[in-house]
């Protein structure tokens, strides 16, 4: 039994004459009346009560009817699937994300990604850049975004926002009346930072920036796994941290953010995928992230109202 059986009989169902169903499926009615015959003679039983006057679907024709016109409609809903699913517009994608995309680049991406595709199911999970790496290489999961520089074999890593970090402080910190600092003057303090395994390259930048550029090594004496532990942490007086310039965005109580006089040192945020890409909606995702608006018109980036105006997040 084919598809085309199934249509050729639910077409005489519908219309209870053989002339007007062949008419209907563009074809003459010698033929169908012999498809007709060739399915109830498979099926073992008469599916039409016919005369010269009428055509009437017997009892087991009702039956068949409803269940022919249900596995019709099936076959179109997965014909309708596969050509959404092929075009990128329903399916499934899997994505990960490491706690620094999660306060600006993560959402602005999956939300011009839903205006896109809302009918693609999102899965999340949050790891940190070097299991994501090797998740995306395991296809564990499809497209990852996470903290920049990283590397793996078998992976495309690409940019797609960079801002500046900026020193976070306890309000009642000495530091926290001047409008800029300097990695110099932060030489003595006590620093509340994500463990290196988290993303090793980023560690060993900003370990290099403060020998570098601030003449000491960074001290930690508090390590946490999310800015949002961080923030607390400073908030309680434990330390202080350096943390990507979008936590201005959190508007956590107790801290001031300031901006360093090191402009020059950023936090770069990526996209992480398979050398080959076959998925669609994987390219498509790719695509979005490349060319988000919401973060090319990045407004919370150091000295956009004349490089004058530093940021405070502070207790009323």
């Amino acid at each position: 039994m084919e598809l085309r059986h199934l249509r050729y009989f639910v077409a005489v169902a519908e219309h209870l004459h053989f002339g007007r169903a062949a008419l209907h499926l563009k074809m003459s009615q010698p033929p169908l009346s012999q498809q007709i015959r060739h399915l109830e003679a498979e099926l073992g039983v008469e599916l039409f009560i016919r005369d010269r006057r009428r055509v009437q679907l017997t009892s087991a024709g009702h039956q068949f009817l409803e269940h022919a016109q249900s596995l019709l409609n099936g076959a179109e809903r997965a014909t309708q699937a596969a050509r959404s699913a092929a075009s990128g517009q329903l399916g499934f994608l899997s994505i990960g994300h490491s706690p620094a995309a999660d306060l600006k680049v993560l959402p602005a991406i999956i939300r011009s990604f839903r205006e896109a595709h809302p009918n693609v199911t999102l899965t999340l999970r949050g790891l940190n850049s070097p299991a994501l790496l090797q998740a995306v290489a395991d296809r564990l999961l499809d497209v990852a975004i996470l903290r920049l520089p990283c590397e793996h074999r078998g992976i495309k890593v690409e940019a797609v926002y960079a801002e500046p970090l900026v020193a976070v402080l306890p309000a009642a910190h000495p530091l926290a009346s001047h409008e800029r600092i300097s990695l110099r003057s932060l030489a003595a303090e006590r620093f509340i930072v994500f463990p290196r395994m988290s993303s090793p390259q980023h560690y060993d930048r900003i370990q290099a920036a403060c020998q570098r550029d601030g003449g000491f090594a960074l001290a930690a004496v508090q390590e946490a796994e999310t800015i949002m532990t961080a923030l607390a942490l400073v908030a309680a007086g434990i330390g202080v941290s350096l943390q990507p310039e979008s936590v201005i965005m959190l508007h956590r109580e107790g801290i001031v953010c300031r901006p360093l006089v090191e402009q020059a040192l950023r936090v770069e945020t990526g996209i992480a995928y398979r050398n080959t890409v076959t998925n669609e909606l994987v390219s498509s995702f790719i695509g979005i992230a490349r060319g988000c608006a919401e973060l090319k018109d990045d407004r919370l980036s150091c000295g956009a109202a004349g490089g004058d105006t530093p940021y405070t997040l502070r207790s009323a």
